[in-house]
């Protein structure tokens, strides 16, 4: 049975010369699990907000062509989880979806505590979402789409904010969703969906190309190989450069410089969002028992060393303070416990310009740095001149989107404008 037919289907947004999409057929049928696949940019969002029914009622453009839908109940799960946050509470979010449709109030209880337990955010039921980490935000997400049961669930990069246990927990549970439930998803991180999807769609230039095989897949995929012997030319074809070593990194005559930065004893709590009486009174009117632990610490006794020149990945699930860490690094959170040095000195007692002259800081939301109206506005702030501008958007395959608001860029290439 076709649940969605799209036939001689074109889409160009206000302002664009070029059509995103042109002539596009798709058939996707009852029960596929489809990946819609391409590189950053190419249109896979705005595919499935088009496959959704939001294109051309909600999202403005020049839409041709014919676009059968042949379902009642949907759930788009979007690619950054605070665009998608509308309640007070975490309870009112997943409550949201069920007014809607009228449910009694204790089905929708029984329902909420359900997924809850399900995503493992039953601390947080009376939590403001925007207070949750970015992967604890991205399972509510994902919560909200799924409590409502839907018969077409599309998902853009579902797990994008999540850690690596979590992402692989999440397509197991999703392979658990009934047969007849047909799942439309973006995901790059292929290895997470080899054993779930049954069809795989290339978005190429404008048009759409289906694989036949797993193998057809990864052959469209950029791919990174690196020599047996460890030298070669793949890596600087792909524009990594290093010099090759001249000698041993460690030996009797080493010198260890002292470290760039040094915590010693670091612990952070965050308050409770307000007070936690014995019982709270939730958006359902029932009275509960409050179940979020009040002032949990989340950073503990933490002490860790950089050196200068390294690179280090701080890693943990969600909601383990990774966020938070970088944050106390950059006094966007106050050192109340536990010493931070840079280069021997306490930072609680460095002048902020002095200090935040040598940091450069990527929050996980790309869109919490923009301030300009253009690209090439933004990466003006950024550089000393319009050359070294220019040379940024070239590396960075931004030079076609200078004109274009950040926001209306890809997620992917959002990403790219923070990092120039």
């Amino acid at each position: 049975m076709e649940v969605i037919r799209l036939e001689g289907l074109s889409f160009r947004f206000p302002g664009r010369a070029k059509p995103l999409f042109k002539d596009l057929n798709l058939v996707i049928h009852r029960g596929d699990r489809l990946l819609l696949h391409g590189p950053s940019g190419s249109g896979k969002s705005t595919l499935l907000a088009i496959l959704a029914g939001l294109v051309p009622d909600h999202v403005g453009g020049e839409f041709t062509g014919s676009l059968r839908l042949s379902y009642t109940r949907k759930a788009l799960v979007l690619q950054n989880p605070e665009a998608q946050v509308i309640t007070p509470t975490v309870e009112e979010e997943l409550a949201f979806p069920l007014e809607n449709r009228a449910m009694r109030v204790d089905d929708m209880d029984r329902r909420i505590t359900a997924m809850l337990d399900r995503f493992g955010m039953a601390p947080f039921r009376y939590r403001n979402p925007l207070e949750l980490s970015g992967g604890e935000c991205q399972r509510l997400s994902l919560a909200a789409g799924l409590i409502q049961e839907p018969e077409l669930l599309f998902l853009d990069e579902p797990t994008s904010y999540l850690d690596e246990d979590r992402s692989r927990a999440l397509f197991r549970d999703l392979a658990n969703l009934p047969p007849e439930v047909t799942v439309v998803l973006v995901e790059h991180r292929l290895e997470l969906v080899e054993d779930f999807c049954t069809r795989w769609v290339q978005i190429d230039e404008g048009g759409l190309a289906e694989q036949a095989s797993w193998k057809d897949v990864l052959a469209h995929t950029p791919s990174l190989e690196l020599p047996e012997n460890g030298h070669g030319n793949a890596t600087r074809s792909s524009g990594i450069f290093a010099d090759r070593a001249r000698e041993p990194a460690l030996g009797p005559n080493s010198y260890s410089p002292p470290p760039l930065l040094e915590i010693r004893g670091l612990s952070h709590r965050y308050p409770p969002s307000a007070p936690a009486p014995a019982t709270v009174t939730g958006a359902l009117g029932g009275t509960t028992a409050e179940t979020a632990p009040a002032n949990t610490p989340v950073l503990q006794n933490l002490s860790l060393s950089l050196a200068p020149g390294s690179i280090s990945a701080i890693m943990g699930p969600s909601g383990s303070g990774k966020t938070t860490l970088l944050k106390k690094i950059l006094k966007l959170l106050p050192v109340e416990q536990g010493t931070i040095w840079w280069k021997g000195q306490d930072i609680t007692g460095l002048k902020r310009n002095d200090y935040f002259q040598n940091l450069a800081y990527i929050p996980q939301n790309p869109e919490h740095l923009f301030l300009e109206d253009t690209v090439a506005e933004e990466l003006a702030l950024s550089s000393e001149n319009r050359e070294k501008a220019l040379h940024l958007a070239r590396l960075f395959a931004l030079e076609h989107r200078l004109k274009a608001h950040p926001f209306k860029l890809s997620e992917g290439e959002k990403r790219r404008l923070t990092l120039c």
